[in-house]
């Protein structure tokens, strides 16, 4: 049994680009790993929960009140778990102009937010790994219980149970994904630190790289799937009026390999 667990950055439209990312790992790999990242909160100056909005700038919520030393020395020990633990790293960028020019107004009602092509395209990449990679048994997959946005978690379970009926993918899927606090699950809280720095590396690429950028992107298994301008026109003429086809269709057609 295998765990998917997967977080977003870049939510509103005011941002350049569109993030998802998270990290997949047995459930005895997660064990491990979930026990040396609480340790980790605990150690130092300690912290109930990990949220890098709360720590990027000026630190406020579980951060508030620590100095500038304090709070990179907590990201670094926490970012050294996952660098050395390495569980599987997957994420899907999403450039928000060309979706918002292509694909948003064309596509199905539920593709008009990059959050659902995001989902499904993480999804599809984790079962292709699993595949490729020989790994036996079934993935569950968790995202990031979306507050006050309750809609965009059910519709997105609507959109993998109507989708994924039937073909060969659904095998691996363990039943229907969930929306889990990331306060109270550290693998999330792992998503949300990979989420962030690459939505802040890719939205600022002048500008010196996030404190540990380098440790929650280098090396280890990983796939990042980068969405071009020409995929998304695609995929809204594809999934347009008259034509309505499936993404994952597309995808098991070869059309966007993972």
């Amino acid at each position: 049994m295998m765990d998917a667990y997967f977080d977003e950055s870049g939510m509103g439209e005011d941002t350049s680009y569109f993030v998802m990312a998270g990290y997949l790992a047995s459930a005895d790999k997660w064990d491990v790993v979930t026990k040396r990242w609480a340790s980790k909160l605990e150690e130092g100056r300690k912290i109930d929960y990990f949220k890098m909005s709360e720590a990027a700038g000026q630190p406020s919520g579980a951060f508030d009140g620590f100095t500038e030393r304090q709070r990179d020395a907590k990201l670094i020990s926490l970012a050294d778990i996952l660098e050395r633990g390495a569980p599987v790293r997957v994420a899907c960028v999403i450039p928000q102009g060309p979706y918002t020019k292509y694909a948003r107004p064309s596509a199905r009602r539920e593709f008009r937010s990059p959050y659902y092509l995001a989902a499904i395209t993480v999804l599809f990449s984790v079962i292709q790994l699993c595949r490729n990679h020989r790994r036996p048994g079934q993935v569950q997959f968790y995202f990031d219980k979306q507050q006050g946005k309750e809609t965009i978690s059910k519709r997105l379970v609507e959109i993998v149970r109507r989708d994924f009926a039937g073909k060969e993918l659904a095998e691996f899927i363990a039943g229907e994904p969930r929306f889990e606090d990331d306060k109270k699950y550290p693998p999330l809280q792992m998503a949300d630190m990979l989420a962030w720095h690459i939505h802040r590396r890719k939205c600022r690429p002048k500008e010196r790289k996030p404190l540990v950028y380098d440790r929650l992107t280098g090396g280890g298994m990983h796939y990042t799937r980068f969405w071009k301008p020409a995929e998304l026109r695609q995929i809204g003429l594809e999934m347009g009026i008259g034509r309505g086809r499936k993404l994952v269709d597309l995808m098991e057609a070869g059309l966007w390999k993972p």
